[in-house]
């Protein structure tokens, strides 16, 4: 019994000095954006990444770094949903669902093609496409689950995550400049970039610095996104059943046949408990969505849906350091060059997907 009511303070030690870090590095990002038109997420993104070489040397800030950046993000997105008019949604109408719906299908179904003219593997290529089309870290990570197990499987999964977040970082900075320089309207913009970043968080922080009905509606874009993952984890799981990953010559994943009865579990997804919760939708986005229905119909107090707020916008811009700070630059001038290039064609086929369904759309 006392060891296990040690387990909190330990974990709260051990995440203090990577927070006291963000702190640091989050507070003149908010000066910064004070005294100039920059938004307070970019500037935070932008000292971040400046200082990430310098993190990697510190072992004991990463537990703090890595928990503003996932778990701080997390909860910082589902207090957007109090703010979020669920008009909104009822706005944006069934043709908007259905064209996510259907850009998120070309953009893994291209990313397959794309994936095998450059000769990729089929796994790494579904894994990657599912990550640019869903939801960035989160899918890759739920989707290497639905795979077979591999050594090469847990290489692609670090090759997409380093490659996401860095082009998350520079979705971040350039989007909302592209969204300005084509004249979009606030709704159009923010279906842009709801539809075609990668990560929650980067969606959310492009889309408010541009103005605040931009950030609701990038917000309820990539939600529609992310409730999308479990049926793509489950199609994916059965389309690769019995099957496992081999290195090719080149040192890419190959597919065999295998005898098993399906994807396989081993150190990248836990057990199999670990493995149906990744499939499950994530906690913050039914958060969002509740919160966002309990202040629509008016059941939150003017100061407590304030106050979720400030909660939001001030999880957000720590998170972007913590995100900046973690992103890898360095590892990701080592990785294979063709995979890069992969992941890059696959974000510019969801950018001009999503840009193109304006023409259909009246928004």
């Amino acid at each position: 019994m006392t060891g296990n009511r040690d387990e909190p303070r330990k974990l709260s030690w051990a995440i203090l000095p990577g927070l006291i870090l963000v702190v640091l590095l989050t507070v003149p990002a908010w000066w910064l954006a004070s005294v100039t038109d920059i938004p307070a997420v970019i500037t935070a993104l932008v000292l971040g990444l400046c200082a990430s070489p310098l993190f990697a040397r510190f072992q004991t800030s990463h537990p703090g770094v890595q928990f503003a950046a996932d778990p701080l993000m997390k909860i910082a997105v589902a207090c957007l949903g109090a703010g979020v008019n669920i008009g909104l949604l009822m706005l944006l109408g069934w043709p908007v669902l259905i064209t996510i719906i259907g850009i998120m299908a070309i953009t893994i179904g291209t990313g397959l093609w794309l994936g095998r003219l450059l000769g990729r593997s089929p796994a790494f290529a579904i894994l990657s496409a599912g990550a640019v089309a869903i939801c960035g870290s989160s899918a890759a990570l739920a989707l290497c689950c639905a795979l077979p197990a591999s050594a090469q499987r847990e290489r692609d999964l670090s090759v997409v995550i380093i490659a996401i977040s860095l082009l998350s970082a520079i979705g971040v900075l350039l989007y909302p400049l592209l969204m300005q320089a084509l004249g979009l309207s606030d709704i159009e913009a923010g279906f842009v970039l709801g539809g075609s970043l990668h990560n929650v968080a980067q969606t959310v922080a492009a889309g408010f610095s541009m103005s605040e009905l931009t950030g609701e509606t990038a917000t309820l874009v990539k939600m529609i996104r992310v409730s999308l993952l479990a049926p793509c984890v489950i199609m994916v799981a059965y389309a690769f059943r019995g099957a496992v990953i081999a290195p090719a010559s080149d040192g890419e994943s190959s597919v065999a046949a295998s005898s098993g009865d399906g994807p396989c579990v081993d150190e990248a997804c836990g057990d199999e408990t670990s493995q149906r919760r990744r499939i499950l939708p994530p906690a913050f986005l039914i958060a969002f969505f509740l919160l966002m229905i309990a202040g629509s119909a008016g059941w939150l107090p003017t100061p407590l849906k304030t106050a979720f707020a400030h909660m939001a916008s001030g999880g957000l811009i720590l998170a972007m350091t913590a995100i900046g700070l973690s992103t890898p630059i360095a590892d990701l001038l080592r990785t294979d060059r063709r995979s890069v290039l992969l992941i890059v064609l696959q974000t510019a086929v969801i950018l001009g997907l999503a840009l193109a369904a304006l023409l259909f759309l009246r928004l």
